[in-house]
């Protein structure tokens, strides 16, 4: 019960996830490209994150504000990999992001007209 509450405090104040997920964009050409997506959408990325994120290991006093966005490459599967942080706040901060990031699996793979291509994609992730 404690863990719960200390998870749920933690999700409201310390932390949440937005995904930069474009759902299309016009080429030169006029095909359409959609990026890779999350199953669900945004919502259920931060969802995701606010569940598998812990600071639990990082004291209160300790505790920073910030964004760590995380970069990867989705395949034509929908299969994630090759992750590296952007643009972060210290080691710490970015391995935890980094951590959670890796743990999804899976992505809808993103397109180009009616082909599924690999695609990168980001995740940013605010403490």
């Amino acid at each position: 019960m404690k863990k719960i509450l200390f998870v749920l405090a933690i999700g409201l104040s310390v932390f949440n996830a937005k995904a930069q997920m474009v759902s299309y964009a016009e080429s030169p050409a006029g095909a359409t490209e959609m990026l890779p997506t999350y199953p669900g959408g945004n919502e259920a990325l931060q969802r995701f994150v606010n569940k598998k994120l812990s600071v639990s290991g990082i004291r209160e006093s300790e505790r920073q504000k910030g964004t760590v966005i995380v970069y990867f490459m989705v395949d034509a599967e929908g299969n994630p990999s090759d992750h590296q942080v952007l643009s972060g706040i210290n080691e710490r901060y970015d391995a935890l992001a980094l951590e959670t990031v890796r743990k999804i699996k899976r992505w809808n793979a993103g397109r180009f007209g009616t082909t599924l291509r690999i695609m990168g994609q980001k995740v940013e992730i605010r403490f």
